[in-house]
């Protein structure tokens, strides 16, 4: 079973994804755990190390694709809101 917060993490992940900001929820946790292997997991021999950033090399393309898709939806945002629009319009109230 899911805790509370990776619930509201995979909706706010799928509402991402719907309004195209990101490519698929699916997708964002593969990015996610390629990312936590790095900052979590310190393998010392040279294959495992090797495999590690062969997989984050593969997804390099991927992640600027992600990071490019987040720009486009915050740059609105960031030069001072579409009309009647802002972030706010984004979370639902979940605990309502």
């Amino acid at each position: 079973m899911l805790s509370r917060h990776e619930t509201v993490r995979t909706i706010e992940l799928n509402k991402l994804e719907k309004i195209g900001v990101i490519e698929s929820a699916a997708h964002w946790l593969i990015l996610r755990e390629i990312r936590n292997q790095f900052a979590h997991d310190y393998p010392t021999d040279r294959e495992t190390q090797a495999v590690m950033l062969n997989k984050a090399f593969s997804m390099t393309a991927s992640l600027l694709d992600t990071l490019a898709g987040v720009q486009h939806f915050v740059e609105p945002y960031l030069s001072g809101g579409p009309e009647g629009g802002g972030l706010d319009g984004m979370s639902d109230n979940t605990d309502a």
